[in-house]
């Protein structure tokens, strides 16, 4: 009677392996399919937070949010964000209310920031970038500053693109894009004409980014500036860029990949890091890759990338890289336009005027969390041949208060489901809603164990764990299977 313990449950989705050869061994044990469920410690499974509206200032009604920013001065926080009313407001992450900033930014197009000068930068690509400073208040750049969207801080200089054209300013000064020798620009680097649609520090450089390929820019000052080619694949948004340690992540609207060092300090691409989830893809709205979202949460060793669905006009499903193992996994709940790390903590902005703080609470701002997790396709060892579940167990926390279902279906069928309903109440019992289940078997003062009965024998077993309401969380430890071939 073979006996497998799954308590590294940490191989997250595979969408790239078939529904008969996904890892279902004992050690980073595959998913054949998940949505709001994330890894939990070393191995075990866990529902996750949704997020809730923090905003108090009640914004006109069919407001977007296009855009927020953890504007920062001399160290602290003096978030910012900007409106489809053309409003730029600084945000009281505490108490949720806004107080208006500038009232005359393009009110369709969303923006793009940098800390500049004890002040933040604030390019749209249609109006003269804007320069903010807190107790200043906000104001046009002069001296015939580009009008562009990618804009970034390095060496001093402001950095602004606009089509091929990358621009500086002088040192130090945003207000001078003219002065011969001081500020000035680089077009048509590398007989390339195509636009840029990113930068990004990364180490000493500029990263440069294009949707085919990608530079970077060296040196400290226009008399040693060096633009030099990396890769011949880029990025695809402005926003799909994040930097975690040595690592830049981007996507160029087929893979998820990375910038990184080698062992001499040269810049190399790394493997494609999103392999198990590459088909999906081509399933959402590509339409929409333009305005793609990465925020580094280095909190939770995860990088977080926000897409708009098929039929979506708004960024509604998350997926998620655990970079620490290396796995993949889904979020979906309410629909975004922009999104950032305030103070470590994760913001974004909705197309109906709200501010949501995410990975809080157990509902999305008081709407479901709908969550599921199925296992591989087990076969154990022998796919042709037919066993009987001599008993499977599953481990929960003491303190699991909530129901969840317990699901298994046999022989491939993801239709013949069957369900049965979990729920912890006190540390002295463990309910279930039918007299079928064994007695509760307690393993510590932490954990339940408890055995459940799979009726029937199988060639191969799948089974999965879900809850669909609000307020309701759940996390498994692992489980097991004994078995016997007949």
């Amino acid at each position: 009677m073979p006996k497998l313990n799954y308590f590294n449950n940490t191989g997250g989705l595979n969408n790239f392996s078939s529904m008969a050869s996904l890892n279902e061994s004992e050690n980073k044990t595959d998913w054949f399919d998940a949505q709001n469920v994330e890894g939990h410690k070393s191995g075990g499974l866990i529902k996750m937070k949704g997020n809730r509206n923090i905003l108090n200032t009640t914004l006109p009604e069919g407001t977007k949010i296009l855009g927020i920013w953890d504007y920062t001065k001399q160290g602290v926080h003096y978030p910012i964000i900007t409106t489809s009313e053309g409003k730029l407001y600084r945000l009281d992450t505490e108490t949720g209310f806004l107080s208006e900033k500038y009232s005359d930014l393009d009110k369709t197009t969303k923006c793009n920031f940098v800390n500049f000068n004890n002040g933040v930068i604030i390019t749209n690509g249609a109006d003269t970038p804007l320069f903010y400073e807190e107790l200043y208040g906000a104001t046009p750049l002069q001296g015939s500053a580009p009008i562009g969207l990618p804009c970034e801080a390095y060496k001093a200089r402001l950095f602004i693109a606009s089509g091929s054209g990358l621009y500086y300013s002088a040192l130090g000064n945003p207000n001078d894009w003219t002065t011969l020798g001081d500020a000035g620009s680089i077009v048509n680097f590398h007989n390339d004409s195509s636009p840029i649609i990113a930068l990004e520090n990364y180490g000493e450089f500029l990263a440069i980014y294009k949707k085919k390929g990608i530079y970077v820019l060296t040196g400290s000052a226009p008399s040693d500036f060096i633009i030099k080619p990396v890769a011949d694949n880029g990025c695809i948004s402005p926003w799909a860029i994040g930097t975690v340690n040595n690592n830049q992540y981007f996507f160029n609207g087929e893979s998820i990949t990375t910038l990184n060092f080698n062992s001499l300090g040269q810049i190399t691409i790394a493997d494609d890091i999103s392999i198990k989830i590459k088909s999906v893809f081509p399933e959402l709205n590509t339409s929409k890759f333009s305005e793609v979202i990465c925020i580094p949460y280095q909190s939770k060793n995860q990088i977080w990338y926000y897409f708009a669905s098929e039929t979506s006009e708004d960024l509604d499903v998350c997926y998620i890289y655990d970079y620490f193992h290396k796995s993949w996994y889904k979020r979906v709940g309410l629909s975004i336009t922009c999104g950032t790390l305030i103070n470590e903590k994760i913001y974004t902005g909705t197309p109906d005027g709200e501010i949501l703080l995410e990975d809080v609470e157990d509902s999305f701002n008081g709407a479901a969390i709908e969550a599921w997790w199925f296992s591989p396709w087990f076969t154990f060892g022998a796919p042709d041949s037919s066993k009987e579940i001599l008993s499977f167990n599953i481990w929960l926390y003491q303190t699991q208060k909530y129901p969840f279902d317990v699901v298994y279906s046999m022989d491939y069928s993801q239709t013949d489901r069957i369900y049965k309903t979990v729920e912890v109440i006190s540390e002295d019992e463990l309910v279930w809603d039918t007299g079928s289940w064994d007695i509760s078997n307690w393993t510590s003062n932490k954990a339940v164990r408890k055995k459940i009965p799979i009726v029937g024998s199988c060639e191969s077993l799948q089974i999965g764990f879900q809850n669909l309401e609000a307020g309701q969380h759940f996390s498994v430890l692992g489980y097991s299977f004994e078995y016997d071939v007949a």
